[in-house]
């Protein structure tokens, strides 16, 4: 839920120009299913969910 919340929230962002951000990127429905399958892959060979990780995964490196 929380991936495609945040992603909801980058389209939505995206309205207002960039900003505060770099350059302008078209993001889309590819980058919510990469980061769903990313998700998948991080938290099925974890035990313990890694919220610091996840959220440099996704806010920095995926969205970022």
């Amino acid at each position: 839920f929380m991936i495609s919340y945040f992603h909801a929230i980058i389209l939505e962002r995206k309205k207002f120009g960039p900003q505060g951000w770099n350059r302008k990127y078209p993001f889309n429905s590819g980058d919510l299913t990469s980061c769903a399958a990313v998700a998948l892959n991080y938290l099925e060979a974890n035990t313990k969910i890694p919220w610091d990780d996840l959220r440099y995964i996704f806010g920095e490196i995926m969205y970022g």
